[in-house]
């Protein structure tokens, strides 16, 4: 047994690189993402405090070992009683990645760092009590 290894554990994986595997985080929340159409044409002071909301809803559970992906993946799973249309939802993320590059997880939110778009996947809530989402952030070792 590995003297990284705990009994009963399964040993670590690795890459094909050799390096120690990429982090991932995923954070669960009672409320949806938000839909672009609640600050698009509005004034700024809209989508800033949909932002601070965002903000605070994360900054309760990022914490600093948290911070330095140098490049990152996200994927969202919205459920909601209204199903959005795929621009929306996505669209619908901005604050959420705002909040996430205000509070460090990445330095930036440019094709550098995060290369690919966000995916977003739904599933129709049947009340209210339902709703929510999981964002699953994955580092990635991809190459621009």
């Amino acid at each position: 047994m590995g003297r990284s290894q705990v009994k009963g554990e399964r040993p670590p994986t690795s890459t094909l690189s050799g390096k120690s595997p990429n982090r991932v985080l995923v954070f669960y929340f009672g409320a949806p993402t938000p839909s672009s159409n609640e600050w698009h044409k509005k004034h700024w002071s809209v989508y800033s405090k949909i932002k601070k909301a965002w903000v605070q809803r994360l900054g309760l559970v990022v914490r600093p070992t948290m911070y330095g992906f140098s490049r990152a993946e996200i994927v969202v799973t919205r459920i909601a009683c209204s199903v959005l249309d795929t621009d929306n939802a996505v669209a619908g993320l901005k604050p959420i990645i705002d909040s996430l590059v205000a509070l460090g997880v990445f330095p930036n939110d440019t094709p550098h760092y995060l290369p690919q778009a966000p995916q977003v996947f739904q599933s129709k809530a049947v009340s209210r009590n339902e709703e929510g989402c999981a964002i699953t952030i994955y580092e990635r070792d991809i190459q621009v």
